[in-house]
């Protein structure tokens, strides 16, 4: 697990060293997910809201572009040595809950991840947009309820393991104005943890299936060089040759 990390810390880092010099735009999110449960002896598919933001990275004169975003959702999650996903060796396995119900830990979850696509332009101000990418899904059991403060060890360590989340999207882009654009997004990130956690559920369990809002707020940084980085004012009477 620690090698597969770190590989994804270097590829990130060597994707930003070609991108972070066309950062151009600064995206404000909100969402909403659901988020699978597949056991049968807990509560049913939480939907649950999301807020955070979005930095996206273009390549210029290309249609190409790759975005990172930073998520945040709360929900709660139960234990039980009942249910299907229970550890064999005696710990409580840790599913969705209804809200307020006893024997249950309140999780606050940061999404962090990176996609990389490719745009289809439409017109001027509208592209469709594919892309594949990874999530960080982190999920941190921070309250207890009734008893639950002996299972916050066996909670933290279940959600340690179960994080990486493979993802795939479709977007759709308009530019508003020149300085503000607005995006819709259709994303499914996939609990490939399940190759390892040993757990007797399906692959769908903790799958992600989100829907996000995005509205997009131009920074003011432009390419470097070239003709167009140059106002019209100061090229204006200037002879061909010097300009």
């Amino acid at each position: 697990m620690a090698k597969i990390c770190l590989v994804a810390i270097l590829m990130l880092l060597f994707v930003s060293v070609y991108v972070v010099p066309a950062l151009d735009w600064l995206g404000l999110d909100a969402g909403i997910f659901v988020l699978v449960n597949t056991d049968e002896d807990s509560a049913p598919s939480p939907l649950l809201n999301t807020l955070g933001m979005s930095i996206p990275f273009l390549y210029y004169n290309t249609p190409l572009y790759w975005e990172a975003s930073l998520l945040f959702f709360n929900t709660q999650y139960q234990y039980s040595f009942e249910t299907s996903a229970a550890d064999a060796a005696g710990r409580p396995a840790f599913t969705p809950a209804e809200i307020e119900k006893a024997n249950s830990l309140w999780v606050l979850g940061v999404l962090l991840d990176t996609r990389f696509g490719y745009m289809f332009e439409l017109s001027d101000r509208i592209r469709l947009g594919g892309a594949g990418g990874l999530a960080l899904v982190f999920r941190l059991p921070l309250i207890a309820f009734d008893d639950g403060a002996q299972y916050q060890p066996d909670a933290f360590a279940y959600f340690f393991t179960r994080f990486l989340y493979p993802e795939v999207e479709l977007a759709f882009h308009w530019d508003i104005l020149d300085d503000l654009g607005l995006s819709f997004t259709l994303r499914g990130l996939f609990p490939i943890f399940h190759i390892w956690d040993g757990e007797n559920v399906s692959f769908a369990d903790q799958l992600l299936i989100m829907g996000n809002l995005c509205v997009r707020i131009r920074l003011g940084v432009e390419p470097e060089g070239g003709p167009e980085s140059i106002p019209e004012e100061i090229t204006e009477g200037v002879p061909a040759s010097e300009s």
